[in-house]
């Protein structure tokens, strides 16, 4: 008996036909995949949509910084004192937006709030501007990098912080977006060009209990900051915002190669972990012997709130400076921000750390940020 069936001139095998009535156990475990593979497609379809709803609503919210008119400098003729262009490099990390922390429980070693971070931004940026300006008076100075290595917010990562913080985690998220490209926008001004190399993956801005290594850089209000402040600074033609969703990447800045990362995956307790650092740099060196291209030259983390330049790191001071914490160890660090200048050839120069507790008693018009240009930093609603 043949196990052949014609229909409409379609040769049909019998065992073909068996197999769709009844498969096999093989078949069904595939189609089971398959279904399961089309309902997670479908669910992340979902999630993305989600996501774009959110990201839309807030780019709604926000308008982009106006372009200002560059300030014209007179770029120091090349002489035998030029031998070629600098590149100023500024570390922005741990800014803590929305801490709160009381003077008079540290006996007075430091106060820290909303208002007075935006104090702190303000004379930072005027007194990084000043210092390029007498280095222009020797060189030529056209190309700004910023190097963002996280922390910008408080979080929630800790009971005492839910519970003492100046406002709660979304509020945070943006005012720190929102002042990073207030900051950024006043010195991209005195720039030809300016490179923001943002890294999102942090401590305190993480949503999980753990830090979390696997998509860290995306599930983290440090992503959003990031951004917010991409967003803002999106119609500003010379400002280049790369936002690095992980936990670390490659810098390169005038031949020099920065390992970029904040500094939360070293081990170290009540202070700068020397050996830990030490032996963290050692370990990121051998894995990346074999491959040319992964190397560094020197690595730049934030995380410990206290300057340190050594030949293979350097370390960022904050924003916030002392709190309860490091007082109750015996711990006290200016706050402070740090930065330095690369030479194509000579490589780092001229390194300097901005001591921002010197702006708390600048008067810049109020405590409120502003986002209308005409108004400087002046008290103004933060969707105007």
């Amino acid at each position: 008996m043949s196990n052949k069936k014609r229909k409409s001139g379609i040769t049909v095998e019998l065992k073909d036909v068996v197999e769709d009535s009844n498969p096999s156990p093989l078949m069904r475990k595939i189609e089971k995949d398959n279904q399961e593979l089309r309902r997670r497609i479908e669910e992340l379809k979902l999630e993305m949509g989600e996501h774009e709803a959110v990201f839309e609503s807030i780019r709604r919210e926000f308008k982009s910084i106006e372009p200002r008119d560059p300030v014209i400098y007179t770029p120091t003729s090349k002489s035998d004192k030029v031998s070629a262009p600098l590149s100023a490099v500024l570390v922005l990390s741990d800014w803590h937006i929305g801490e709160y922390v009381e003077s008079d429980e540290i006996e007075r070693f430091n106060q820290f709030s909303w208002a007075i971070a935006q104090k702190r931004c303000y004379y930072l940026q005027k007194q990084f501007v000043n210092w390029v300006a007498v280095q222009r008076t020797a060189t030529v100075v056209d190309e700004l990098v910023i190097i963002v290595v996280g922390d910008m917010i408080s979080g929630d990562i800790h009971q005492e912080l839910q519970v003492t913080n100046e406002f709660p985690v979304p509020v945070q998220t943006v005012r720190a977006g929102v002042l990073l490209a207030k900051t950024i926008a006043e010195m991209a001004v005195h720039f030809k060009k300016v490179r923001v190399e943002y890294i999102s993956a942090d401590n305190h801005s993480r949503l999980t209990k753990k830090p979390q290594w696997k998509e860290g850089g995306f599930n983290s209000y440090s992503y959003i900051v990031g951004w917010i402040a991409k967003e803002r600074l999106g119609r500003m033609a010379n400002i280049e915002f790369k936002l690095h969703a992980m936990v670390k990447t490659l810098v390169e800045v005038q031949n020099t190669k920065y390992l970029c990362q904040h500094g939360h995956s070293i081990k170290g307790w009540a202070g700068i972990p020397w050996y830990g650092t030490d032996r963290h740099i050692a370990r990121e060196a051998k894995a990346r012997r074999r491959h040319i291209s992964k190397n560094f030259d020197k690595a730049i983390i934030g995380h410990f709130h206290a300057p340190l330049w050594t030949t293979d790191y350097i370390v960022n001071g904050s924003l916030s400076g002392t709190n309860e914490v490091d007082h109750a160890q015996g711990r006290d660090a200016e706050p402070c921000q740090v930065a330095f200048f690369v030479h194509p050839r000579y490589g780092e120069m001229n390194r300097i750390e901005f001591n921002v507790a010197h702006g708390d008693d600048e008067d810049y018009g109020g405590a409120e940020l502003a986002l209308k240009e005409k108004g400087g930093y002046k008290e103004m609603s933060l969707t105007d």
